[in-house]
Formats: C-alpha cells, structure tokens, sequence
C-alpha cells in the first residue's frame, strides 16, 4: 500500500485523492501542506469568479499587466517556448479555425 496520504476535497468534487502536489496547491498552514480543495475545483471557482464578477477580471488584468511590466524579456522567452510546440500550434489552429466558422458572416 502506498505511503501517501489520502486528502478528501472540500470542494464541490469531494473526491478522495493523494495529498500530493499534483492533485493540490501549496498550502503551509494546512494539513499536509496543501490546500483543502483539490486544483481542479479551485480553478473551476476562479474562472467562474473571473467571468461573473467585473472587479475580480480587472484585478486579474492588472496583475498580467503589472508582471509583463516587471518581466517582459522573461515573459517573451516563456512565451517563444510555449509556441514552438507543435502541439500548442495544432491547438490554436483548431481553435482559429472552429472560431473563424462560427463568426463567419452569413451572407443575407
């Protein structure tokens, strides 16, 4: 049996999964040094706080803009790395290409 503790989600998930980094973010004050909820409902909070509240996307967008500010060669670099993928590229181009169809004009 494994030595890793078992963690229970008190997200809305409520699953059972190893209290690892993988499945949890960091947290020193918690038990096992990560947080309560799993990642996967963390994240699904913040994207539907970032798209239902004005004031949370504005303090998100002057975040972005005051790190790209602080570290623009290092965000350039980062960014170069993650387009020279081939399958970040094949991603967008399936994205841009469903995205250009949907929004196409229908002529009248």
């Amino acid at each position: 049996m494994s030595d890793i503790p078992q963690k229970r989600c008190t997200g809305p998930c409520g699953r059972m999964l190893p209290a690892t980094m993988e499945f949890f973010k960091r947290h020193k004050d918690c038990k096992y040094g990560v947080h309560s909820q799993c990642r996967e409902c963390i994240n699904k909070h913040n994207r539907e706080r970032y798209h239902n509240e004005p004031e949370y996307c504005e303090h998100c967008l002057a975040l972005n803009r005051a790190s790209w500010s602080r570290n623009p060669e290092r965000k350039r670099a980062n960014a170069k790395v993650y387009w020279s993928r081939p399958e970040i590229r094949e991603r967008h181009r399936v994205y841009e290409k469903a995205r250009r169809m949907k929004h196409k004009a229908v002529p009248l």
